[in-house]
């Protein structure tokens, strides 16, 4: 699991980074914008499996308080920030 967590350009730093990675490892991203409890939720269930190499998942808060819980939730290896 990787995160993209950040104030701007988590899209683009999650699509660039899974453009960097699909030419040589199975690997998804998260939809689009799914960055909160339910996209994270929704990318668990129906896009990433257990075949991926990699799962890249953009994190997106309203409130500082959000991350933690987001990130205790995902367990990512490597995040990006």
């Amino acid at each position: 699991m990787i995160a993209i967590t950040g104030s701007c350009g988590k899209t683009y730093t999650t699509t660039m980074v899974y453009e960097i990675l699909y030419k040589k490892y199975n690997v998804k991203k998260s939809h689009e914008n799914a960055n909160g409890f339910l996209g994270i939720g929704y990318n668990i269930n129906n896009i990433f499996d257990q075949n991926n190499k990699y799962w890249i998942q953009e994190i997106g808060i309203d409130h500082v308080d959000e991350m933690l819980p987001k990130i205790t939730l995902i367990k990512p290896h490597i995040y990006i920030y």
